[in-house]
């Protein structure tokens, strides 16, 4: 460091020169310090690479006999490398503080990901232990303070189901697995179809640390579904009711046009002056009465959908007009007892058209020979509630116990050509108008259905009644 200057290549002799005034500069400081011993950091020039040299000098007056100062004694210690590594370890701490950072933002972003997706989402190390998971998943697995005992082992079953999911993903040949898995709502017991996807996560080694399991709620789409089908069914049932009601004009149209037709035929045979005025006169009011059945059905076509005051007994009997033939010629007679005031009530006067058609066409199709079927009407309910029942009762054969308790199903019916939507139809429309329909019935003494329906329906909405009406 210090060597002979006349030794050395000019870059050696630059580096010495650079130590020598570094050197007796270190000195001068260190001569008019107050300490007897000085330790301070010093920087020289390696004189062979031309790096710096790092030192920690030690410097202690030299004294003479006399005790007087007679120079310095310096002790070099090479820190270097000691330097260096502080350097790197403090550059290395720098960006392992960047690395948290970064790590913690991304956790935090993953946390606000996490908790915003509508789905239940869970995270297990190896050993199929949570680590973590979001509010939705937190709700059905995480047991917590003040759960009743239901919702404990609801929680704790649903645990172990997806635990025991996860463990198979060892078996399978892909890192992820999806399938539908059974769960229970912890506050009320009900059942949880769920689609349940679950992904393996690896380290930089490919080594498993844990499994990420996101789960999709199928109730909502098993419902619309549901829906769906229904859609279709009231779609099949409506078009089968618009048939009935076509073949029930029908009957009542071609009576009329069969007299006047005989009627018009008899003109042509040159009978007397007061016969031919009876064929007229039987023609004029045949005319009338197809007059009056086309007007009801128009009256019918512009009420179609609308909700509006309904008068229950009038809608009757312009639905008894429809099927009197069919009585008539099946030798099945009507009794009316309809209760003279009737409140209107709030209703879609085609779909109650298509309940009451449905109630009387089965209770005739109970009777077999002669027999009566009963119309009755009458106030139902309280003050506060207003309410009205009509009741259809047939003096048929009846239903037994068993088929009673399924009169309602969807496909169920007690005739080899019955579709078994009919009363089924009848009890959604009814219980959109926010009524209900009740039967009656014993083998040998005849059925009585009875519909009871609000004055104003508070459930009847829009979409209600369009649904209904599908």
């Amino acid at each position: 460091l210090f060597s002979d200057l006349h030794e050395a290549s000019e870059g050696k002799r630059r580096a010495l020169e650079m130590n020598d005034l570094l050197f007796s500069a270190y000195l001068s400081s260190a001569a008019v310090a107050s300490e007897e011993i000085v330790g301070r950091d010093l920087t020289l020039v390696d004189p062979l690479e031309g790096s710096d040299i790092h030192f920690e000098v030690i410097s202690t007056p030299a004294l003479d006999t006399r005790g007087e100062r007679i120079g310095m004694v310096s002790i070099f210690r090479d820190v270097t490398d000691l330097r260096r590594a502080n350097e790197e370890l403090a550059r290395n701490f720098g960006l392992l503080q960047q690395a948290e950072s970064e790590a913690r933002r991304e956790r935090d972003r993953l946390d606000l990901i996490i908790e915003h997706v509508g789905h239940p989402i869970a995270v297990c190390d190896t050993n199929g232990k949570f680590i973590l998971f979001n509010e939705r998943a937190e709700r059905l697995f995480k047991e917590a303070e003040g759960q009743t005992a239901r919702a404990a082992r609801a929680v704790s079953a649903n645990s172990v189901k997806l635990t025991s999911f996860i463990s198979a993903l060892s078996s399978e040949t892909d890192a992820g697995r999806q399938d539908e898995i059974e769960l229970i709502e912890p506050e009320t017991g009900v059942g949880l179809p769920m689609e349940i996807t679950s992904a393996e996560v690896t380290d930089s080694n490919g080594q498993v640390t844990a499994v990420v399991s996101i789960l999709h709620d199928l109730s909502e789409i098993r419902e619309l579904e549901r829906r769906r089908v229904e859609q279709q069914l009231f779609e099949s049932e409506k078009l089968a009711a618009v048939g009935r009601m076509a073949a029930s004009i029908a009957h009542e149209v071609n009576n009329p046009l069969e007299a006047i037709k005989n009627s018009l035929y008899l003109l042509t045979t040159k009978q007397s002056v007061e016969q031919n005025s009876l064929f007229l006169d039987v023609a004029r009011k045949e005319t009338e009465r197809v007059s009056h059945i086309i007007r009801q059905m128009l009256g019918f076509a512009r009420r179609s959908g609308e909700v509006e005051w309904i008068n229950v007994n009038q809608l009757l009997e312009e639905t008894l007009i429809l099927v009197e033939k069919k009585f008539r010629q099946s030798r099945v007679s009507v009794a009316r007892d309809f209760e003279a005031a009737l409140p209107a009530v709030h209703a879609r006067a085609d779909q109650l058209r298509q309940v009451f058609l449905n109630l009387l066409l089965n209770a005739q199709q109970a009777i077999e020979g002669e027999g009566e079927i009963r119309v009755r009407t009458l106030r139902y309910g309280q003050a506060l509630q207003p309410t009205i029942s009509v009741r259809i009762s047939d003096s048929g054969r009846g239903i037994d116990e068993a088929a009673l308790a399924r009169i309602f199903e969807p496909f169920f019916s007690t005739r080899k050509k019955g579709t078994g939507l009919g009363l089924w139809v009848t009890q959604d429309i009814i219980r959109h108008h926010g009524g209900r329909i009740e039967v009656t019935s014993a083998e040998g003494q005849g059925t009585t259905f009875n519909v009871i329906l609000p004055v104003d329906s508070p459930t009847l909405t829009e979409a209600d009644a369009g649904h209904a009406q599908q």
